[in-house]
């Protein structure tokens, strides 16, 4: 039985590479000094366990994959040593079995071969983030830019954005930023907030709307956007902000790389997430298709119009109660049964079903509303 294998029982996290809802990649030492890339690949929430491949690493190995010059995945590939699977009980943190002998195919299949962490510089603001909450007994949240040229303009457009991280900060955590110093690095091009450790401020609820922050410069898919900003009465205002700061952004060039990290020195755990120029574009074309919100609802009133003959078949709507006005699209699968009613407008009183559609015009920063006829319920 290798040192490694015995010393993977006292391995202990030194920095999280990647964090999404938890850990995905973490950096580890054991005893002796000898670094570990360990990767999330079973995570089971019903039995309380999760699995993590570990890979041995060299030190100058390790500075490869720092640097981008070998992947993760061709570091699990082409390892130096050998590799193994640790199972931890998720309630204690403990490992409660490691697999030696493990092949890499059995891990690979786990790990996209694009899978990435993020840039070697921005590795290295991390790791400065962490040194200072660790010495000011803090935690730090943190903005970034990194940039070729330290030009005056880009300096004032910082601070513009710094603002604007502040304003994001506030919509979506609700912390009163008030409350905390703010230091503005105009040299660093960022700045820094730093928290108190005291319980009120940060309770649970407050970790995970900081967590949703980060993923803001991470947003991938609808789900995530939805999780990010929920559905309440100030989800316009948040999302006005986050596209805000994402349209200064894109008024960047391509080499602009702006990010975002907190590190909380009591637990040890930093996230972070990175934008740039093209991404900030995805993202906001993301946002411009995607739909925030669906509602389904019954009116009574009186048709005022049912035009078949346009390409799109509409209506329009009065409701009885307030007078209100409703005018949209007749669904596809309504429009037989709707001629066959001989729908008489404006006379008859209706009960109808309606849908309701919300989306973001990014470029007004006002919220699109649809509506759809998907059935006529009854004449009263």
């Amino acid at each position: 039985m290798n040192a490694d294998f015995l010393n993977i029982h006292k391995l202990k996290v030194i920095r999280i590479l990647d964090f999404v809802d938890m850990p995905i990649l973490t950096l580890e030492t054991d005893p002796t000094g000898r670094y570990y890339l360990s990767y999330l690949i079973e995570w089971n929430d019903d039995d309380a366990f999760e699995l993590r491949a570990i890979l041995p690493v060299s030190d100058k190995r390790l500075n490869k994959i720092i640097n981008k010059q070998i992947s993760i995945y061709n570091a699990f590939k082409k390892h130096e040593s050998e590799l193994y699977i640790a199972k931890y009980n998720l309630e204690t943190g403990d490992i409660i079995e490691v697999t030696n002998n493990v092949t890499a195919d059995e891990i690979l299949k786990e790990i996209s071969p694009n899978y990435d962490f993020t840039s070697a510089d921005l590795y290295e603001r991390i790791f400065e983030v962490e040194r200072y909450a660790k010495i000011e007994h803090k935690r730090v949240l943190d903005l970034y830019v990194k940039a070729k040229d330290l030009t005056e303009e880009l300096k004032i457009w910082v601070l513009s954005l710094a603002n604007d991280f502040l304003s994001l900060v506030k919509n979506i955590t609700g912390i009163k930023l008030d409350e905390f110093p703010i230091v503005i690095t105009q040299g660093s091009l960022g700045l820094t907030i730093l928290m108190d450790y005291e319980p009120q401020l940060f309770e649970t609820a407050e970790q995970i709307k900081i967590r949703k922050l980060i993923k803001a410069f991470e947003i991938n898919e609808t789900e995530e956007l939805k999780s990010i900003f929920q559905d309440d009465n100030d989800k316009l205002k948040k999302i006005n902000s986050y596209v805000k700061l994402l349209k200064k952004i894109t008024r960047q060039d391509d080499s602009i790389q702006v990010q975002a990290a907190f590190s909380d020195p009591e637990t040890d755990i930093s996230i972070y997430g990175v934008l740039d120029r093209p991404k900030a574009k995805r993202i906001i074309e993301f946002i411009q298709r995607t739909t925030l919100q669906e509602t389904e609802y019954e009116l009574t009133g009186h048709f005022l119009k049912v035009d078949f003959k346009r390409s799109r078949p509409s209506f329009v709507f009065e409701e009885d109660s307030e007078g209100v006005l409703y005018k949209g699209i007749i669904v596809n699968t309504l429009i037989e049964k709707l001629k066959e009613q001989n729908i008489k407008v404006p006379t008859q009183e209706y009960k109808i079903k309606i849908k309701e559609q919300r989306k973001l015009k990014v470029d007004i920063e006002e919220e699109e509303i649809k509506y759809f006829l998907i059935d006529v319920l009854e004449e009263l």
